[in-house]
C-alpha cells in the first residue's frame, strides 16, 4: 500500500481502482484513509474504521463537526464508547443505556463492529433488548458479518426468536444474507423455525430465495408446515423455480415436497425443471435418478 498520497489519488481519480479500506488499516495509511472518506463522504464508515487506529482513533473521532446528522453523532458516542472498552477494558456509563434510536452499545457493537473482538459476555447489558425497529443485537449481528458476536450472543441470549417490526427473526435474517455459521448456532440452539413474518415468509421461504440449498435443507427439517403459503399465496418450493439443483434437492429430502407440489410450479417453472416433472409424472423418472 502506497503512502504517496499523490499516486493513491491519481489511482482513484483516473483509473477508478478500488483500495481495500481493511489495507490502509493493515499498513497504517492515515492520509490515505482520510482521503478515501472525503472522497466518499461517508461519515459512519469514517467513524466505525478509525476505531481501528490504536494509537490515534481518539483523536480522529474528537475532530468530527458538531454539526453531523443525528444517527452519525449517536454512532460516534458509541464508537468512542466500544472502542475504549475494546482497548482500555473500560468504558463509563450504563452498558443498558439507550439512545434517540433505542440502541445500547451492544446494538452498535454488532452493527459496526463485528471485527473487534468485544468481550460481549463481561457486558452488563440486556442481550434482549429491543430498538425502535424492534431490533436486538443479536438481528444485527446476523445481518451484518458477526459471526463471532453472534456465536456469543446465542450464547446469552435468552430469546432468540424475538420477532422486529417486520416480524422477522434473527434466522430470517441470517438466511436473507447467508450467515452460514450464524444459521447453524441458531438452528443447533432450537431458535423457531416457524415464525413467519409480516410478509407471511417462513425461515424457509428465504433460505430457498437465497439459493443456499444447505441452507435450505437445513431448515427444512425443522420446519412443521414445508406448505404454509406467504402473502403471495406462494409455499417456498415456488422459489426454486428457476434453480434446478434446489428444486430438486427439496423434492428428494427426507420429508421433502411431492409431486402435488412440483405440479403446482409447473407453468411457472424453467423449462429443464418442467420437463423433469413432466416425467415424473408419468413415472419415467423420479428426483434422485440422475
Amino acid at each position: 500500500m502506497s503512502h504517496n498520497i499523490d499516486f493513491v489519488t491519481f489511482l482513484k481519480n483516473e483509473h477508478g481502482i478500488q483500495i481495500d479500506i481493511n489495507q490502509y488499516i493493515k499498513y497504517n495509511n492515515i492520509h490515505a484513509f482520510f482521503i478515501h472518506f472525503d472522497m466518499i463522504n461517508d461519515i459512519k464508515g469514517f467513524i466505525v474504521n478509525s476505531c481501528f487506529y490504536p494509537n490515534i482513533w481518539e483523536s480522529i473521532l474528537s475532530i468530527l463537526p458538531t454539526n453531523i446528522d443525528k444517527e452519525c453523532q449517536a454512532l460516534r458516542r458509541n464508537a468512542i464508547k466500544i472502542a475504549t472498552q475494546y482497548y482500555y477494558h473500560f468504558h463509563e456509563g450504563d452498558d443498558n443505556e439507550k439512545d434517540e434510536y433505542g440502541k445500547t452499545i451492544l446494538h452498535y457493537a454488532a452493527q459496526y463492529f463485528g471485527n473487534l473482538n468485544l468481550p460481549v459476555d463481561s457486558m452488563k447489558t440486556d442481550f434482549d433488548a429491543i430498538d425502535n425497529e424492534g431490533k436486538t443485537p443479536l438481528h444485527y449481528a446476523a445481518i451484518n458479518c458477526s459471526d463471532d458476536i453472534a456465536e456469543r450472543l446465542v450464547s446469552y441470549q435468552f430469546h432468540y426468536s424475538i420477532c422486529d417490526n417486520t416480524g422477522k427473526t434473527a434466522l430470517h435474517y441470517a438466511l436473507i444474507y447467508n450467515k452460514t455459521n450464524t444459521v447453524s448456532h441458531l438452528i443447533e440452539s432450537e431458535a423457531n423455525v416457524n415464525i413467519s413474518d409480516n410478509d407471511g415468509k417462513l425461515p424457509l421461504h428465504y433460505a430457498v430465495i437465497s439459493d443456499n440449498i444447505e441452507h435450505a435443507l437445513l431448515v427444512m427439517e425443522h420446519t412443521k408446515d414445508i406448505r404454509k403459503q406467504d402473502n403471495n399465496l406462494k409455499i417456498p418450493l415456488e422459489y426454486a423455480i428457476h434453480n434446478y439443483d434446489m428444486f430438486f434437492r427439496l423434492c428428494k429430502a427426507y420429508r421433502g415436497y411431492e409431486l402435488q407440489d412440483a405440479l403446482k410450479c409447473y407453468n411457472a417453472a424453467d423449462n429443464d425443471i418442467r420437463s423433469d416433472i413432466y416425467l415424473w409424472e408419468h413415472n419415467a423418472w423420479s428426483p434422485g435418478d440422475d
